[in-house]
């Protein structure tokens, strides 16, 4: 999954017209959706693969993180039928890694990062437009839970050696 900062996604959102339209946000949310399915199903396939002790223990807590991606793709899922759009429902394969614990947790920190700076991203982009702000403050809240996992995904490395 490629990231993208302020610049690109500009150029991804603006490719002729130079304006943000309902129609550039409904793409971006999109993709942003399918970003967020694709950590959903990672955690997925983690939550039945974590190995050892430490992998057991933390089960409940990669539950808890599927959920809240799913929480996500619903945010999106409803700004994206408001500005007239239809949401994708398209997954992408999970990403194959090697099937111990701290790869798995390095990959979905390496993810996690990516979301936020998505997130980050899309706030910048959305601040100056007023008619944007309900979707920006549901970004806000997508934005802390996918801080809050980046730090999760940073202690489970550090206490999971």
């Amino acid at each position: 999954m490629n990231k993208f900062n302020n610049q690109a996604l500009a150029a991804f959102l603006l490719p002729n017209s130079g304006e943000i339209t309902k129609e550039n946000i409904v793409t971006l949310l999109n993709t942003l959706i399918q970003k967020e399915h694709f950590q959903r199903d990672f955690y997925e396939w983690c939550h039945y693969m974590l190995p050892g002790p430490c992998g057991a223990a933390l089960q409940d807590h990669v539950e808890e993180h599927m959920k809240d991606e799913m929480d996500h793709t619903k945010y999106l899922q409803r700004h994206i039928i408001h500005f007239g759009g239809i949401p994708i429902l398209e997954r992408l394969p999970v990403p194959k890694v090697e099937s111990t614990l701290k790869a798995m947790l390095e990959k979905n920190l390496e993810m996690e990062k990516e979301a936020v700076q998505n997130y980050t991203d899309t706030i910048s982009l959305l601040e100056p437009l007023k008619e944007f702000t309900a979707l920006r403050v549901d970004i806000e809240t997508v934005l802390s839970d996918e801080m809050e996992h980046v730090q999760d995904l940073e202690r489970w490395l550090k206490e999971c050696r």
